[in-house]
């Protein structure tokens, strides 16, 4: 959880990403926070996995980057 201007954030937060990656050619970059996938609140980075595993079509992510929120489409999601 995170408490930007006094809010309570909760989600996974990017720490790192893949220059070449399908998330990083979708936009999203290290400090993001990932609070929805496929329109299921992401509490931690073991739920966002899980969602992004079962996905079979592309990816939908709510991010949250400074005082912006923003849907992002990630076209391959991760496979098991």
């Amino acid at each position: 959880e995170l408490e930007p201007n006094g809010q309570t954030l909760t989600g996974a937060i990017v720490t790192e990403i893949l220059p070449t990656s399908q998330a990083a050619l979708a936009g999203i970059m290290p400090g993001d926070v990932i609070t929805a996938a496929q329109n299921k609140q992401i509490t931690d980075t073991a739920s966002l996995v899980a969602i992004a595993k079962k996905a079979t079509k592309p990816l939908l992510v709510k991010i949250t980057r400074g005082n912006m929120s923003a849907y992002i489409v990630i076209e391959e999601p991760l496979r098991p």
